[in-house]
């Protein structure tokens, strides 16, 4: 395993199209989200700044191909939200997992880190993530997605509302986490739960 500095940003997208994301945060800025981290997933070339009607309309039009699941603590999200990605809230307990699952055609991205969804936590901080390619085709990595499934299961039960943009990314997911043969690697990387049971008693 390699131990580099780099921009969280800079990790996000693969050199092809983004077909599904998901996102979980503690805290929360749809600015920074929606003109950074939703720009670099998405591959927009449109500058939010510079051509903002321009920005939104190629957004708009990409998130009708993506789905996109932002699901944050109800308490810690800024306002502003502007684009029609799935926005879901915790509110019954505190939510604190800082995740990403990116689908791509062969491999899925999946990141867990210290960094929330805001300017400091992707970049402005020194932040702690592991960025894993998971192949959909590798027991091993399949095992890892199935669990981050079953931890999206369960925090959707968590949520206000129910999303369809996170209905639609799951579906996206199980179709592609088929059932492979087990190839008896032990695995590399286990996730801890506390939609399960306490991390630490």
């Amino acid at each position: 395993m390699k131990i580099g500095s780099q921009r969280v940003l800079d990790q996000l997208p693969a050199e092809e199209p983004c077909l599904g994301a998901v996102f979980t945060s503690y805290s929360f800025d749809p600015g920074f989200f929606e003109d950074h981290v939703l720009r670099a997933v998405l591959r927009l070339v449109s500058d939010p700044v510079e051509q903002g009607a321009r920005f939104h309309a190629e957004a708009r039009s990409a998130l009708q191909a993506t789905p996109v699941t932002v699901i944050v603590d109800a308490g810690e999200r800024q306002p502003g939200r502007r684009l029609p990605y799935d926005l879901l809230e915790v509110s019954e307990v505190v939510f604190h997992p800082k995740a990403v699952l990116l689908l791509y055609k062969d491999h899925a991205r999946f990141m867990v880190g210290s960094g929330n969804l805001t300017f400091s936590g992707f970049g402005g901080n020194a932040e702690l993530f592991i960025t894993l390619d998971l192949h959909y085709d590798d027991a091993t990595d399949v095992a890892i997605l199935h669990s981050f499934d079953a931890h999206l299961t369960r925090i959707g039960n968590l949520t206000r509302q129910k999303g369809k943009q996170l209905s639609l990314f799951r579906s996206e997911l199980t179709r592609r986490i088929v059932a492979v043969p087990d190839n008896t690697k032990p695995p590399s990387v286990m996730l801890l739960d506390s939609t399960v049971s306490p991390i630490m008693e």
